[in-house]
């Protein structure tokens, strides 16, 4: 199997915030009226093969390998203290392009990832098979760009995942069930995360992190026209190297 992708996408999008502050009484203090304009451009293309090969009659090699290339542009402006609406009337100017590039916050953005796949699959009968595959994912970075000030707008790195999958699919009475058994782990680096700021910034941050657990999923063909599914999961996740203060706000430990 391989393949080719290609993904284009240009996009407009308006954010304007109100924003009160509240303290212990009644004290009650309104900030300006945040707004601004994002038109962003993004380009992503990759190409991907998987193959397979017997081992024996039983025993099958299964190998993967994907590379991705992605490419944003961003252009923004951003202003404080206008009109509530949907556009940017009245107000100044809070930040924009040059601003953000005179602090060192790029603008555009290139990234390229080669992720790999390996696995074998195990064949006891033809009704039941075991399979043990390790892959990575990998998304790439951006903005954290629902800010209200320049100095917060700041670039976060791509997220990548070592996944390692561990499974049993099963077919039964006669081909009308399948019972599909699976543990997994998945091992992050850079893993995205949000928080909402002091000042009522929405912050994009990021934290390596783990997450395991077990799944299991049938479907029953019950008559020729009807089929009935279900799923259960049990999952656990942690950070591993995290700073519970992103701009000043506490956002925990888990």
């Amino acid at each position: 199997t391989a393949g080719i992708f290609g993904y284009k996408e240009s996009n407009f999008s308006f954010i304007g915030d109100e924003i009160t502050l509240w303290f212990p009484g009644d004290t009650r203090v309104p900030l300006p009226y945040f707004a601004r304009e994002y038109d962003m451009d993004v380009t992503s293309y990759a190409v991907f093969t998987e193959i397979e090969y017997d081992l024996t009659d039983n025993l099958k090699l299964i190998g993967g390998a994907r590379y991705t290339h992605d490419e944003k542009d961003l252009l923004i402006d951003a202003r404080a203290g206008g009109t509530p609406g949907f556009d940017l009337s009245g107000g100044f100017p809070n930040y924009d392009n040059a601003s953000l590039n005179a602090l060192g916050t790029p603008t555009s953005l290139d990234y390229d990832k080669f992720t790999p796949k390996v696995g074998l699959q195990y064949t006891f009968t033809p009704d039941i098979n075991a399979y043990l595959t390790y892959s990575q994912g990998w998304k790439s970075g951006g903005w954290s760009a629902r800010t209200n000030t320049d100095s917060e707008f700041v670039v976060f790195d791509p997220e990548t995942v070592n996944s390692y999958e561990l499974g049993i699919k099963t077919t039964i009475g006669d081909g009308r069930a399948r019972l599909n058994y699976t543990a997994f782990y998945y091992d992050y680096k850079d893993f995205f995360s949000t928080a909402t700021g002091q000042t009522g910034n929405f912050i994009v941050f990021t934290s390596d992190a783990e997450f395991y657990g077990l799944e299991f999923e049938s479907t029953v063909r019950l008559t020729d026209q009807f089929d009935a599914f279900a799923a259960l999961g049990w999952e656990q996740g942690s950070y591993k190297d995290f700073d519970p203060v992103i701009f000043g706000t506490s956002i925990g430990e888990e």
